[in-house]
Protein backbone atom coordinates (compact mmCIF):
# COMPACT_ATOMS: atom_id res chain seq x y z
CA UNK A 1 0.00 0.00 0.00
CA UNK A 2 1.54 3.49 -0.75
CA UNK A 3 1.26 6.10 1.40
CA UNK A 4 -1.48 9.03 0.03
CA UNK A 5 -2.87 6.57 -1.92
CA UNK A 6 -6.54 5.97 -0.99
CA UNK A 7 -8.18 2.89 -0.46
CA UNK A 8 -11.74 1.32 -0.95
CA UNK A 9 -12.90 -2.29 -0.10
CA UNK A 10 -14.44 -3.65 -3.61
CA UNK A 11 -16.59 -6.96 -3.24
CA UNK A 12 -14.46 -7.52 0.06
CA UNK A 13 -11.19 -7.07 -1.37
CA UNK A 14 -8.59 -3.74 -0.44
CA UNK A 15 -7.99 -2.00 -3.30
CA UNK A 16 -6.83 1.62 -4.88
CA UNK A 17 -9.63 3.73 -5.19
CA UNK A 18 -11.76 3.28 -8.12
CA UNK A 19 -14.77 5.02 -9.63
CA UNK A 20 -17.80 2.72 -9.55
CA UNK A 21 -19.07 1.98 -12.71
CA UNK A 22 -22.57 1.12 -12.20
CA UNK A 23 -25.90 2.28 -10.55
CA UNK A 24 -25.80 1.95 -6.85
CA UNK A 25 -27.41 2.69 -3.13
CA UNK A 26 -25.66 3.60 -0.36
CA UNK A 27 -25.47 4.14 3.34
CA UNK A 28 -22.86 6.45 5.18
CA UNK A 29 -21.76 5.20 8.29
CA UNK A 30 -19.88 7.26 10.84
CA UNK A 31 -17.07 5.84 12.41
CA UNK A 32 -15.53 6.37 15.79
CA UNK A 33 -12.43 4.72 17.08
CA UNK A 34 -11.91 2.82 13.58
CA UNK A 35 -15.46 1.27 14.35
CA UNK A 36 -19.07 1.88 12.91
CA UNK A 37 -21.45 3.37 15.02
CA UNK A 38 -25.23 1.50 14.54
CA UNK A 39 -24.22 -0.90 11.92
CA UNK A 40 -26.95 -3.34 12.48
CA UNK A 41 -29.55 -0.54 11.50
CA UNK A 42 -27.80 0.40 8.20
CA UNK A 43 -27.51 -3.39 6.80
CA UNK A 44 -30.64 -3.43 7.65
CA UNK A 45 -31.74 0.16 5.22
CA UNK A 46 -29.58 -0.79 2.64
CA UNK A 47 -30.67 -4.69 2.75
CA UNK A 48 -34.44 -3.35 2.47
CA UNK A 49 -33.97 -0.43 -0.17
CA UNK A 50 -31.24 -3.38 -2.52
CA UNK A 51 -34.75 -5.46 -2.11
CA UNK A 52 -37.18 -3.03 -3.10
CA UNK A 53 -35.19 -1.29 -5.65
CA UNK A 54 -32.95 -4.04 -7.12
CA UNK A 55 -34.33 -7.68 -5.73
CA UNK A 56 -31.08 -8.52 -4.32
CA UNK A 57 -30.39 -8.99 -0.37
CA UNK A 58 -27.26 -7.56 1.33
CA UNK A 59 -24.88 -10.63 2.37
CA UNK A 60 -22.33 -9.02 4.26
CA UNK A 61 -22.68 -9.70 8.26
CA UNK A 62 -22.13 -7.35 10.49
CA UNK A 63 -18.82 -9.17 11.81
CA UNK A 64 -17.36 -8.85 8.77
CA UNK A 65 -18.50 -5.40 7.76
CA UNK A 66 -16.94 -4.26 11.00
CA UNK A 67 -13.95 -5.87 10.36
CA UNK A 68 -13.61 -4.42 6.68
CA UNK A 69 -14.52 -0.46 7.88
CA UNK A 70 -11.37 -1.19 10.35
CA UNK A 71 -8.76 -2.30 7.85
CA UNK A 72 -9.92 0.37 5.26
CA UNK A 73 -9.43 3.06 7.66
CA UNK A 74 -6.25 2.02 9.11
CA UNK A 75 -4.88 1.20 5.18
CA UNK A 76 -6.50 5.12 4.54
CA UNK A 77 -4.11 5.98 7.83
CA UNK A 78 -6.89 7.59 9.39
CA UNK A 79 -7.11 9.03 13.02
CA UNK A 80 -8.84 6.75 15.91
CA UNK A 81 -9.32 10.26 17.45
CA UNK A 82 -12.41 11.59 15.45
CA UNK A 83 -15.50 10.69 13.86
CA UNK A 84 -14.76 9.67 10.05
CA UNK A 85 -17.95 8.82 7.54
CA UNK A 86 -17.31 5.87 5.81
CA UNK A 87 -19.85 4.75 2.65
CA UNK A 88 -21.43 1.37 2.31
CA UNK A 89 -22.50 0.83 -1.80
CA UNK A 90 -24.42 -1.94 -2.89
Amino acid sequence: MAYGEEYIIYNGELQPQQLTPQVYIYQDIHTLGHKPRHIAQHLRIIDHAADKLFGIRCHISIKDLEQQVTELLAANHTTRNTSVCVRLEL
